[in-house]
């Protein structure tokens, strides 16, 4: 038995919630108010046996990131239900670059799709209950989407065959995309992927939110293949491929450019709303989990010793937790007092 399919048990709610309904209720609702019988039936299904090897794997990731917030383990990965993705970790196990490559692309397609299909919809179906709150106008809307489609025109030409340039009418080129992504995914993609998507709160923008940070994240666990790719060539003595690795790494991060431009879309209001939320009943604040534990951190990870600049910043494996080293010649820096606005208007203007 999977997670999707019904649960035919002694329990009062068997039958009623799966991961598909609970992923629903968490679009009307937000993770963070799902009812607790909810929680506590899920809680209870991590105990059943699964159909298969692999769903028992993809189901428990689910869970996990599901019931963060039941465990106490709520953090920035499990936000983003990372581990359902199952994104290559070359400091953990060897990855061949090429077939990694394939995934990131089909990945960052079906996430921007998803966010095209999303900021689209209203156009069509404006009682749509999924994150009803602070809805953008119209103009926004298809300035979202033009954004996107900007943003996925490179791993579409380069994966589906799919030529965006120029972009055309947004309605029919997530048609395209969508076919397209459906095509080349598998069953089982088809069906997890859109469990990802479970926002703590009803703000609309919380689905463009997640979308990207999880389309980021996707590509730095292609840089740190890359990276880790490269090194291994220098040791075997293969520079003209590590240099290829190197080059290739540097045009990944190159297509993530669009990306900033799409979050910035936000509105003020939403982004104000939902990350509340991370904050209650949290010891840290979102932003230093996400600077903490995000799998960005692999690509410094996967760095020699002596390439201190990044291995400072990559994750203690003992702890998981970044050490970065003290720079005496910086430190006095971040305790600079800034001038008040007082002190500045004070300046002549021509040294301001």
């Amino acid at each position: 038995m999977t997670i999707s399919e019904p649960i035919t048990s002694g329990d009062p709610m068997a039958g009623v919630f799966s991961a598909e309904s609970t992923v629903a209720i968490c679009h009307r609702v937000g993770k963070h108010f799902l009812p607790s019988g909810l929680l506590r039936h899920l809680d209870r299904q991590r105990g059943d046996p699964p159909s298969s090897r692999l769903d028992g794997e993809l189901r428990q990731r689910w869970l996990d990131s599901a019931l963060d917030k039941f465990d106490g383990r709520y953090d920035y990965n499990t936000y983003l239900a990372l581990p359902v993705f199952d994104l290559p970790n070359p400091a953990v196990r060897c990855v061949d670059p090429r077939p990694a490559a394939a995934n990131r692309d089909l990945l960052v397609c079906w996430l921007l799709t998803d966010i095209l299909d999303f900021e689209l919809r209203l156009d069509n179906d404006a009682d749509d209950r999924r994150l009803p709150l602070l809805r953008p106008n119209p103009e926004l809307r298809t300035k979202r989407a033009h954004l996107a489609l900007r943003a996925v025109a490179a791993p579409a030409q380069r994966l589906l065959g799919v030529c965006l340039d120029p972009p055309g009418d947004p309605h029919t080129a997530a048609g395209l995309l969508t076919q397209a992504v459906t095509d080349r995914s598998t069953t089982a993609q088809r069906h997890w992927w859109p469990l990802t998507m479970m926002p703590v709160y009803r703000a609309h923008d919380e689905w463009l939110f997640i979308r990207v940070l999880q389309s980021f994240e996707v590509t730095f666990a292609q840089l740190a293949v890359l990276l880790a790719h490269a090194v291994d060539e220098i040791n075997t003595g293969r520079n003209d491929q590590a240099i290829a690795a190197i080059g290739e790494a540097t045009a990944l991060l190159g297509e993530t450019r669009p990306l900033f431009s799409l979050i910035a879309t936000m509105q003020r209001q939403a982004f104000g709303e939902f990350p509340r939320l991370h904050r209650r009943r949290q010891r840290h604040p979102i932003s230093r989990l996400q600077t903490r534990r995000s799998p960005r951190r692999r690509p410094a990870a996967v760095c020699p010793p002596h390439v201190g600049c990044l291995r400072r910043h990559a994750p203690d494996t003992a702890s998981g937790y970044p050490q970065r080293a003290a720079n005496p010649a910086t430190r006095h820096r971040r305790h600079r007092r800034r001038p008040t606005r007082a002190a500045a208007m004070a300046c002549p203007r021509g040294l301001r």
